[in-house]
């Protein structure tokens, strides 16, 4: 039985239990802190976004799924016309990443989905982890996976001008035999491309992953 003051109303006073979680997971925090596993600044920004109650992870863009995509009287979307897209507008495709955008599913109908795009180090990695590992950060944060369609979406709606690459935080699809992610980027700052990766690497702490914020 509680033992919290009956002075403070219901719902909002924390019972023996809710404390001693409390202090279990303020105990995690400083010894994760403590190994290295965790950084500091990021574990002290983190709590003070709480107390304020700021969301950590802004809106970076907004770009619609389905659309020009579709085709059939089904209303399913068409993996071929999406490649034919990307080809048209000049997009290099790997073959990885044109097997996944054969295999993946399309929207049915148009839908806006915000992105957020945040580093390993801002989801308060040190050092490289697995795909598993910053997905269930993105997720204790807040933040969901995207649909695999994002990748080509957002490569064609993204007009990228810098040097550089993301990785889209989807559910990985298997292509020969192995299960991969899609990766946006630009080569050069010239030449944009759409390839894919397996989803088992080792990820650094300086990869920007594209995630959306969890309903």
């Amino acid at each position: 039985m509680s033992t919290a003051s009956s002075a403070v109303p219901d719902g909002t006073r924390m019972t023996d239990e809710q404390l001693g979680q409390f202090t279990r997971r303020c105990n995690e925090l400083k010894r994760r802190i403590s190994e290295g596993t965790l950084e500091y600044a990021w574990v002290m920004n983190g709590l003070q976004r709480l107390i304020e109650g700021v969301n950590p992870f802004r809106t970076w863009k907004t770009i619609k799924l389905g659309g020009n995509t579709q085709s059939g009287m089904d209303g399913t979307g068409s993996g071929d016309r999406l490649l034919s897209i990307l080809n048209f507008c000049d997009i290099d495709v790997s073959d990885l990443a044109e097997d996944i955008v054969r295999k993946m599913p399309l929207a049915r109908a148009e839908a806006m989905i915000p992105l957020v795009l945040v580093s390993g180090h801002e989801l308060g990695f040190n050092a490289p982890a697995t795909q598993e590992e910053i997905y269930a950060r993105a997720r204790a944060c807040g933040l969901d996976v995207v649909p695999a369609e994002v990748g080509p979406q957002l490569r064609l709606q993204y007009k990228q001008r810098e040097t550089g690459w993301v990785a889209i935080g989807m559910q990985p699809v298997e292509s020969e035999g192995y299960m991969r992610i899609l990766i946006v980027g630009v080569a050069e700052g010239r030449v944009t491309f759409l390839t894919a990766v397996e989803s088992l690497n080792d990820w650094s702490p300086e990869v920007r992953w594209v995630f959306t914020n969890a309903k």
